[in-house]
């Protein structure tokens, strides 16, 4: 999370537990007067996430929050769109991002991500 004048996102750190079927995360950046809470909840073809970020300083301002997921999914296919695609390898980060011009810092092209397993029916973008 970041406040969108300063254009550095910084990790929450917090504690992960399950909940039934999903995971729920509390987190927080006490520095910054910011709490999440994240549950994350597998389902056939994605991973839905809903949350809820609550401001602790009683101050208006501007919160940038950027999801993101550290999986192991080397060999399966990253899709950068319906067109591109890619085998993703050991240690791989893969995004596909511009500079926001009407913000602070990177911005994803699409509001989804597409990968498919070597083992299973892909998910993605047909092709």
């Amino acid at each position: 999370m970041e406040e969108v004048t300063e254009g550095i996102y910084e990790p929450v750190s917090g504690r992960t537990q399950a909940d039934g079927t999903a995971a729920r995360l509390q987190a927080s950046l006490p520095g910054r007067g910011l709490e999440l809470e994240a549950r994350f909840q597998g389902g056939p073809e994605c991973i839905r996430v809903d949350g809820l970020l609550r401001d602790t300083t009683g101050r208006d301002r501007a919160i940038g929050v950027s999801p993101r997921a550290a999986l192991d999914l080397t060999g399966w296919t990253w899709y950068h769109d319906a067109e591109e695609r890619e085998i993703i390898q050991p240690g791989a980060v893969c995004r596909r991002t511009y500079k926001c011009v009407s913000g602070v810092g990177q911005c994803s092209i699409y509001p989804w991500s597409a990968v498919s397993s070597p083992a299973a029916p892909r998910h993605g973008p047909p092709g």
